[in-house]
């Protein structure tokens, strides 16, 4: 059985039209398993696919903007529910 599930740049497989694919193998995949889902943008294909393949979603999200200090780099948002 799959106990973990990992898609990396989600953003791009359903830019290039795999999200059938994509939406198949979730589904086909057990229920209770862990799920890392990673993508560069967050569009509304990406939301539709967090709502799908995660139940308990935690987004991390890296600053672009240089800074000297580390802890303003990273944030970790509240869990999505």
């Amino acid at each position: 059985d799959v106990e973990f599930l990992v898609l990396d740049e989600a953003d791009r497989l359903l830019d290039l039209g795999f999200q059938e694919e994509v939406h198949e193998l979730i589904r086909s995949c057990p229920k209770q398993r862990q799920t890392m889902l990673f993508s560069a943008t967050l569009t509304t294909k990406v939301d539709d696919l967090i709502q799908l393949s995660l139940k308990r979603p935690v987004r991390v999200k890296i600053s672009t903007k240089a800074s000297t200090d580390p802890t303003t780099d990273l944030e970790v948002a509240p869990r999505l529910e």
